[in-house]
């Protein structure tokens, strides 16, 4: 969990001083388990609290950690309250949006 790593720090309020919006790594956004979607890290909420926008990076609909199907993955970020996403594959953005609208 990179908030708990000392290696790695962050001050989102920061970040927001320039920025409009950040893209974290997917792994930033789970606490931790793989198959525990339901829990996520603050860093989200962090984000939000300070007006940036999240766009986690990469989705890769032949590399999938958190979801069984490309759709359940973006499925799971949707829920956990991300404003956009990075992927490899556009048409997995447009089938989302099909299913998901916001």
């Amino acid at each position: 969990m990179f908030w708990d790593n000392p290696l790695v720090t962050y001050n989102v309020t920061d970040i927001a001083s320039f920025a409009h919006g950040v893209g974290p790594s997917l792994n930033w956004l789970f606490d931790y388990s793989p198959a525990d979607n339901a829990t996520h890290s603050a860093f989200i909420e962090e984000a939000h609290a300070v007006g940036l926008k999240v766009h986690p990076y990469t989705l890769q609909d032949d590399f999938l950690k958190y979801g069984g199907q490309p759709l359940d993955m973006i499925e799971i970020l949707i829920n956990k309250g991300i404003d956009g996403i990075f992927t490899e594959f556009p048409h997995l953005a447009q089938q989302a949006l099909i299913a998901y609208p916001y």
